[in-house]
C-alpha cells in the first residue's frame, strides 16, 4: 500500500485522531478530520490550518476519500459510519492502517476484558531489558506516530481493545495474548457474541508460524483456541499445563519452578495471571529467562490500576479507576483484605452488578455510590441483602465521607465497576481527581 495514494478521513479529533493526523499529514495524499463538537472542530482547524475539518455528516464529500480512519469508542451506528458504509468506504482502526503500511514490523498484541494494560506494560518492561520496544495502546505514544517514527524498533507491543479489533480486518500479530473474557462494552457491541467475536479476531488472523498465549482457565478462550492456526502456548492459575502455570506461590514452566510470585511488586491473584501471560509472550518473542525474571522483579505497576496512593492516620487509599467493569472490580476487592470502603459508580454499560455484590460480604464494610449507575448498584445490593450503602452526587463527596467513616487499617478503594464518561472524559482523569482529593485529605 502506497501512503501517497491515500485520501483519509479521520473520524474523531481526540487523542487518537490528532495523533493520526500528525503522522499522516506529511505523507498521505489527503487528510481530513470529522468531529461534530463545535468547539473541538474550531480547535482542530487552529491546530491543522491546511486540513479540512467537517462537523456535520451532510458536509462530508465521501466520494473524495479512499479510507475512513475511526477513533476507538465511537458508536458503530453513528450516522457518519452508516453513510460511509453506504458509500463503500472502508472503515479501519489506526492499528489496521499501521499494519497495512508497515507489514514487515514485528507486532505482539494483548487483549482481554481486564488486565490488558498492566500485562502490556509488564511485557514492554520485560522486553525492554533486551530489545528496542515501542509500547502502544492506552500507554505510550499513538500507534501511527510510533510506526512512522520507529524504524529502529525491534518490536511493537500493542494493547488492543475490542473497538480497535472490530475495525482491523487483516491485522496479523506474531504473538498474541488473550487474558480473559467477561461481559463488557455490551452497550457498544450490542451482544456478548459480537464482543467475543471482536476479541477473537486477534487469534483468528494469525498464521501457523505465529504464537497465541491462551488462558486455559477460560472456557470461551478454549473454543477460540480450537479455531486459530497459530501455535498455542497455554497459561493457567488452576492446573498444570504445557506452558506456564501457578503451583502454590511458584510460577511453573512445563513442570519446573521458574519464578516466585512473592517477588512481584504488583499484588493480587489477577496480577499473577497477568505475569503468566506476559512471561509466556516474552518467551515467544525470544526474550531470555534472565531478562524475563529481572523484568518481573522490577515492574512497579501502572497508574490507576490498583495503584497505592498513600495513607493518612493509618487509612490506605487505592486508585483502581481503570476498574471500569464488574469483573475488574471483583478482582480489586479480592486482592485486598477486609475492611474495604468501596467507591463505585459511573456510566452504565448495561450489565448486571450482581456478581460484584455477591463478593462484598466479608470484604467490603460499606459502599459509597455516585454517578449514573449508583441507583442500579444500590438496588442490586439491597435486593441481595447488602444494606451498608450511601449515595452521593459526586466522587469528592463520596471520598470525604468514606474517609470520615474510616478507622486505622481501613482501605478506601476507588474501583467504579463502570465507565467514567458520565462525569469524566476518561478513567485517567477520574483517577487523578481521586488522587487530588486524597492529597487534600492529607494522604502521603
Amino acid at each position: 500500500m502506497k501512503i501517497s495514494t491515500l485520501s483519509v478521513l479521520i473520524m474523531g479529533g481526540g487523542v487518537t485522531g490528532k495523533a493520526a493526523a500528525e503522522a499522516l499529514l506529511p505523507a498521505a495524499g489527503r487528510v481530513a478530520i470529522y468531529d461534530e463538537g463545535k468547539e473541538k472542530a474550531m480547535e482542530l482547524k487552529a491546530a491543522f490550518p491546511d486540513v479540512a475539518v467537517y462537523d456535520t455528516v451532510e458536509t462530508v464529500p465521501f466520494s473524495e476519500f479512499t479510507l475512513l480512519l475511526k477513533s476507538p469508542g465511537i458508536q458503530p451506528d453513528h450516522p457518519l459510519l452508516l453513510r460511509a458504509e453506504q458509500a463503500g468506504l472502508p472503515v479501519w482502526s489506526d492499528v489496521e492502517l499501521a499494519y497495512r503500511l508497515f507489514p514487515e514490523r514485528t507486532i505482539a498484541g494483548v487483549t482481554g476484558t481486564n488486565g490488558k494494560t498492566t500485562t502490556t506494560a509488564l511485557l514492554c518492561h520485560i522486553a525492554a531489558q533486551e530489545k528496542t520496544v515501542h509500547c502502544l495502546g492506552n500507554i505510550g505514544v499513538g500507534v501511527l506516530p510510533a510506526f512512522f517514527q520507529g524504524s529502529d524498533a525491534d518490536l511493537y507491543i500493542i494493547e488492543l481493545s475490542s473497538f480497535q479489533l472490530t475495525h482491523s480486518p487483516s491485522l496479523r500479530v506474531s504473538v498474541s495474548g488473550i487474558l480473559n473474557l467477561s461481559p463488557d462494552h455490551i452497550n457498544w457491541h450490542k451482544s456478548m457474541e459480537a464482543y467475543v467475536a471482536a476479541k477473537a479476531r486477534l487469534l483468528l488472523q494469525q498464521e501457523a508460524e505465529d504464537t497465541a498465549v491462551i488462558n486455559r482457565d477460560e472456557p470461551l478462550l478454549q473454543e477460540i483456541a480450537q479455531q486459530t492456526r497459530a501455535k498455542i502456548l497455554p497459561i493457567s492459575l488452576q492446573e498444570p499445563v504445557d506452558g506456564y502455570y501457578k503451583e502454590g506461590e511458584q510460577m511453573m514452566r512445563r513442570g519446573k519452578p521458574f519464578f516466585a510470585f512473592s517477588e512481584l511488586q504488583i499484588p493480587g491473584l489477577h496480577n499473577q495471571q497477568n505475569a503468566l501471560v506476559a512471561t509466556a509472550m516474552a518467551e515467544s518473542l525470544g526474550i531470555s529467562d534472565e531478562a524475563i525474571k529481572e523484568g518481573l522483579r522490577t515492574f512497579a505497576g501502572v497508574a490507576h490500576r490498583m495503584e497505592y496512593i498513600g495513607e493518612s492516620h493509618g487509612i490506605r487509599f487505592i486508585n483502581d479507576s481503570k476498574g471500569t467493569n464488574v469483573d475488574a472490580s471483583i478482582k480489586a476487592v479480592e486482592a485486598l483484605p477486609y475492611p474495604i470502603r468501596l467507591l463505585a459508580g459511573g456510566m452504565d454499560k448495561k450489565v448486571s452488578y450482581l456478581p460484584l455484590i455477591e463478593k462484598l460480604e466479608g470484604k467490603v464494610e460499606k459502599l459509597y455510590l455516585y454517578g449514573e449507575t449508583a441507583a442500579l448498584i444500590r438496588d442490586t445490593a439491597l435486593e441481595f441483602g447488602f444494606t451498608r450503602i450511601e449515595m452521593f452526587p459526586g466522587l469528592e463527596e463520596a471520598v470525604k465521607k468514606a474517609y470520615a467513616d474510616s478507622a486505622p487499617n481501613d482501605q478506601i478503594l476507588l474501583s467504579p465497576a463502570s465507565a467514567s464518561w458520565d462525569m469524566y472524559p476518561n478513567f485517567e482523569t477520574r483517577g487523578e481527581h481521586f488522587r487530588s482529593i486524597a492529597k487534600d485529605l492529607g494522604v502521603k
